[in-house]
């Protein structure tokens, strides 16, 4: 059985599409840093065992709760959940649960402007590990640390495309076959 070419005006109907106009992309990475201070040590922790302390980190999904479309740019926030665990020798000394570690960024998109069509989507968000906290302050009391001032950055890398919502006119086929 052979086809027939089914092409002709007749079959044409014009149609609108909404579609997503590619504004711009970019793969970016954001970097955050924030401090924890007066994290209360569980442990008698002396000054000299400083150096023994094991920081692990457990980063969850990383999630965009807040866009702002600005001209020419867009001002993001990233929020991702922390777990950090520290030991000493095994012993579990502070364990510190940080539901939203925010970092800020911007990505730069020429001609843009906040009129309410931008569409802003952010996909394949990851955390760059290790994260390694740093000790950036102590409380001495009696010779033992009785408290812990946290230094912890965060990197995430991900990809972003800042679109647009059009109406294209169209000629479409319509079906050759009117079979129901």
């Amino acid at each position: 059985m052979a086809f027939v070419n089914q092409v002709s005006t007749t079959n044409f109907v014009p149609q609108k599409l909404k579609v997503l106009k590619v504004l711009c992309q970019d793969c970016f990475q954001e970097m955050g840093t924030t401090a924890f201070p007066g994290l209360a040590v569980g442990i008698d922790l002396p000054v000299a065992d400083l150096d023994l302390l094991v920081f692990d980190v457990e980063a969850g999904i990383p999630t965009v709760p807040n866009i702002t479309v600005l001209p020419n740019k867009v001002l993001n926030t990233i929020s991702v959940p922390l777990t950090v665990t520290v030991t000493l020798l095994g012993v579990e000394v502070l364990t510190l649960d940080i539901p939203g570690f925010f970092i800020t960024g911007e990505i730069v998109c020429s001609g843009i402007v906040p009129d309410g069509t931008v569409n802003v989507q952010k996909h394949d968000l990851q955390v760059l590990e290790p994260i390694v906290p740093v000790v950036a302050d102590f409380t001495v009391v009696d010779g033992l640390i009785t408290e812990l001032t946290l230094l912890i950055t965060v990197i995430v890398e991900g990809c972003a495309v800042i679109s647009r919502e059009e109406i294209l006119k169209v000629n479409a086929a319509s079906l050759f076959c009117p079979c129901p």
